[in-house]
C-alpha cells in the first residue's frame, strides 16, 4: 500500500465565508473538516503537516491533532509549519513545508476541503494493480488544491526553486511546471 501524507493551507483569512467575513471560528471549522476527513481516510496518513501563518491558532491546531491522530492513529506523524507571511505564490508552501516531507506521495490540500477517503486504495489500485505510470495528479483550481505527487520528484526538480544539473542546463518555473 502507498503512503501518503499531506500538506494543509490553513486559509486563516478566507474570503468565501459569506456573512462570516473572516471570522475566527469560520476558519479553525474549515480546519477541522479537512482534518476529520484526513483520519477518515481507509488506510493510515503517514503525516499530516498544517501550514499556518498565524500564532493564534496553533493551540486548536494541536487539539485537533490530538483528537484526530493522538490516540487513534498512532503511525501518523503531525507537525506545523509556521510562516511568518504567506508568500505570493501559494505553491510555495509546499517548499516551505518539505523538510518534514517523508517518502511516498504527497497530498496538498486547503482547509475546507474534502480528502476522498478512498485516495490510499486509488492510487494503489492505480499503481500496484493496474500497473500505470502515475507522476502528478494536477490540482484543480489554483496551485494547492488537491495536488498529489511522489515526494522523490519534488526532491529531484529541487521544488519550485531553480534546478542546475551537473551538465550546468537548468530548469527554472514551478514544479508543475517542469
Amino acid at each position: 500500500s502507498p503512503r501518503i501524507g499531506f500538506f494543509i493551507n490553513f486559509d486563516t483569512d478566507p474570503e468565501d465565508t459569506g456573512e462570516y467575513g473572516n471570522d475566527v471560528i469560520v476558519c479553525e471549522e474549515m480546519l477541522a473538516k479537512t482534518l476529520e476527513s484526513i483520519a477518515n481516510i481507509k488506510g493510515t496518513p503517514s503525516y499530516v503537516i498544517v501550514i499556518n501563518d498565524r500564532v493564534e491558532h496553533n493551540q486548536f491546531i494541536w487539539e485537533q491533532f490530538f483528537k484526530l491522530f493522538g490516540e487513534k492513529v498512532k503511525d501518523t506523524k503531525y507537525h506545523i509549519v509556521q510562516i511568518e507571511t504567506r508568500p505570493e505564490k501559494v505553491e510555495k508552501l509546499v517548499d516551505e513545508s518539505f523538510r518534514h516531507a517523508e517518502n511516498g506521495w504527497i497530498y496538498t490540500v486547503n482547509s475546507g476541503d474534502v480528502v476522498s477517503p478512498s485516495i490510499l486504495e486509488d492510487i494503489h489500485e492505480y499503481i500496484n494493480i493496474k500497473m500505470k505510470k502515475l507522476m502528478m495528479i494536477k490540482p484543480n483550481g489554483d496551485a494547492f488544491s488537491s495536488m498529489v505527487f511522489p515526494a522523490f520528484l519534488f526532491k529531484f526538480l529541487n521544488g519550485n526553486k531553480q534546478k542546475i544539473f551537473q551538465d550546468t542546463t537548468s530548469t527554472e518555473g514551478s514544479f508543475i511546471e517542469k
